[in-house]
């Protein structure tokens, strides 16, 4: 399915050789005119109802260019930036409280949320998602992993994720370095 199907500017996809029950969109859009898209996926998988969403959070890059353009003052931005991440509301915690109500309506037996979250290891926003899922890459050799190809920074940029509901079972998950554009991709395999 695509999200195109329910808005233009929704470029999610979600694929399954199961049977889908129903799925549905979500956009929105702040003041800066920058956008979270979510998109979700009922799918039945032996008898079981599995809710699949694929995610893209708004993006720090408007924030990150704005910061580089004071050539003296931008290491203190990048600071502060990554305060603000780690420790305040952001326009990627109120998409994460969004999120985490919309797949709540949902009657399945199981939940993943995969995609681009725009955010780091342990920022606001990921840890409102572990106070409910499991990061698939938790306590694996690649859970500090880049999967953003396009930030030069020292330290490896994680911002892509794969959660799952804790009655659901993790049993691989890497990221995959190799790629056609500008993430790596994150696997999971999971029992039901």
């Amino acid at each position: 399915i695509s999200g195109r199907l329910r808005h233009h500017r929704i470029n999610l996809g979600i694929l399954s050789n199961y049977k889908i029950l129903h799925y549905d969109a979500h956009i929105n859009f702040n003041q800066d005119n920058n956008f979270h898209t979510f998109l979700k996926a009922l799918i039945k998988i032996k008898n079981k109802k599995i809710l699949i969403t694929s995610v893209h959070l708004e993006s720090l890059s408007p924030k990150i260019k704005k910061i580089k353009q004071n050539k003296y003052l931008w290491p203190i931005g990048i600071l502060r930036l990554g305060w603000q991440e780690l420790f305040c509301e952001t326009e990627r915690t109120k998409s994460v409280t969004r999120l985490l109500k919309w797949v709540e309506q949902e009657q399945a037996d199981g939940i993943i949320l995969a995609g681009d979250f725009n955010t780091f290891p342990f920022a606001k926003p990921i840890r409102m998602i572990n106070n409910h899922f499991k990061d698939s890459l938790w306590l694996s050799s690649d859970f500090f992993s880049k999967t953003y190809t396009k930030i030069k920074i020292p330290a490896p940029a994680r911002i892509d994720y794969i959660f799952y509901a804790p009655n659901l079972a993790c049993l691989h998950s890497k990221v995959i370095t190799e790629t056609v554009g500008d993430h790596y991709p994150v696997l999971a395999l999971f029992g039901i």
